[in-house]
Parts: C-alpha cells; structure tokens; sequence
C-alpha cells in the first residue's frame, strides 16, 4: 500500500512539476511532456495521481489561455498608445506571476499527498 501511494504521489508531483516548468522554462516542451504523461497513465488506479494530471493539464491550458488570450486582446484594443503597451505588460507579468504561485501552492499540495479540495 505504501509503494502505490508514494508511487501515486510521485506522478502526481511530477505533474505540478511539469506545469511550473511550461510556465517558467520550458512553454510547449513541457506541455508536450504533461500530455504524454497524462496519456501514459490514463488508466492510473491511484486518485491522487490522477487528480494531480487532470489539474495540471487543465491549469496549463487554462493558464495558456489567460496569459496569451487576454495580453492579445489588450494588444490589439491598446497598443497605440504608451499607456495601452505597459497595461498589456503590466496585466501579463500579473496573470503570469498568478499563474506561478497557483503552481507552487499545487506542488506543495501534490509532495505532501493531498488534494486542492476533496475529490
């Protein structure tokens, strides 16, 4: 019972890992890699593990369509105008930062074996 928990947390810190890589070193390669990982253990018998894959897959298309969506919107609404460029800097420096510290709080939740919420 215990190797199949640890095993089960390990995947799942391995996806929390992987989304804060997309959003810090790595955008797309690592995403590539979440989707893998997700397909590989798509039948995984372990809840947390799963869990954790789920939230990381859909934080990191969620967060995709935060940062990227709404700085081309402001982009293409602002962007004539000094004051439009830093909002759309301003407003991407704080959805990206949100996005990270999202990210840390899930991969502290994933090491220690927990979920965000009960499942």
């Amino acid at each position: 019972m215990q190797t199949i928990r640890n095993t089960g947390q390990q995947l799942a810190s391995t996806a929390a890992l992987l989304y804060l890589v997309n959003l810090l070193l790595l955008p797309g390669i690592a995403l590539g890699g979440l989707i893998w990982l997700r397909s590989r253990h798509a039948d995984n018998n372990t809840p947390l593990a799963s869990y954790h894959l789920r939230l990381a897959f859909n934080a990191s298309l969620i967060a995709m369509c935060i940062i990227a969506g709404g700085s081309g919107i402001l982009w293409l609404l602002f962007s004539h105008t000094a004051t439009g460029i830093s909002m759309v800097l301003l407003y991407a420096i704080t959805s990206h930062t949100a996005c990270v510290m999202w990210g840390i709080f899930c991969l502290a939740r994933a090491m220690s074996g927990k979920y965000l919420r009960k499942p």
